[in-house]
C-alpha cells in the first residue's frame, strides 16, 4: 500500500505544490521517467483541480484539491490522500531512492 500511495502521491505532490498558479497554461513536470502535463483552474469553491495526461502512457489524470485532501483519478484507479501525507510518501521515496544508491 505504502509503495502504491508514493507512486501517486510523489508526482501529485509535485502537481500540488504547484497549484497556486490556476488558470496558467499547461504545465509539465518530469518524475522517474514520466512527464506530467497538466492545467490548474478553480472551482467556485475554490478548490483547486489539476487535469492532465502522464507521457508516454497517456494516462489521464484528475485531482482535485480543497482542505488539505486531494480526490480524483490517475488512469482508472481512484485516488484519495491528504497533502501531508504525500509530503511523507514523498521525504520516504526521496530517502529510499539516497539509501539504495550506496
Amino acid at each position: 500500500m505504502f509503495k502504491l500511495l508514493s507512486l501517486i502521491a510523489t508526482p501529485a505532490l509535485a502537481l500540488v505544490a504547484t497549484a497556486g498558479i490556476a488558470g496558467e497554461p499547461t504545465k509539465s513536470f518530469t518524475h522517474d521517467g514520466v512527464t506530467y502535463r497538466y492545467a490548474s483552474t478553480k472551482s467556485a469553491d475554490g478548490a483547486t483541480i489539476l487535469t492532465g495526461t502522464a507521457l508516454p502512457t497517456g494516462e489521464a489524470f484528475r485531482l482535485v484539491i480543497r482542505d488539505g485532501n486531494v480526490t480524483g483519478h490517475a488512469g482508472t484507479r481512484p485516488v484519495r490522500f491528504t497533502v501531508a501525507s504525500a509530503k511523507v510518501a514523498l521525504a520516504r521515496g526521496t530517502a529510499d531512492r539516497v539509501a539504495n544508491a550506496d
